[in-house]
């Protein structure tokens, strides 16, 4: 009787880490592609000299650190938004704080 439990028990633990190992797989591919995977480099990626980056929304919010962040990476940055005021204030501050290199144009 305790080879057929020993058996059982073995039969069990495969059947478990059958059942397991695919989730452990998902898991690890998930946490992969999210937090470890390598990011790619956008400016060797999308640029061909002179590219721009269209940002809309930018005077506040993710928009305006989405400028900044292309600004850094050194894209040249078309500006859109509807405070024309709001819109000289962040082509300023990305020339003084991003990079003063890029072009910046305002919609």
């Amino acid at each position: 009787m305790e080879i057929v439990n020993c058996i059982i028990d073995w039969v069990a633990i495969i059947l478990g880490l059958y059942v397991v190992i695919p989730r452990l797989k998902s898991l690890y591919e998930f946490i992969y592609k999210c937090f470890i995977m390598r990011q790619h480099d956008l400016k060797q990626r999308y640029d061909s000299g002179g590219s721009y980056v269209l940002v809309t929304g930018c005077t506040s919010g993710i928009g305006e650190e989405m400028a900044h962040r292309f600004a850094k990476e050194g894209f040249n940055v078309v500006l859109l938004s509807r405070n024309l005021d709001k819109l000289k204030q962040v082509a300023s501050d990305i020339k003084t704080k991003s990079n003063p290199n890029v072009e910046i144009r305002i919609v």
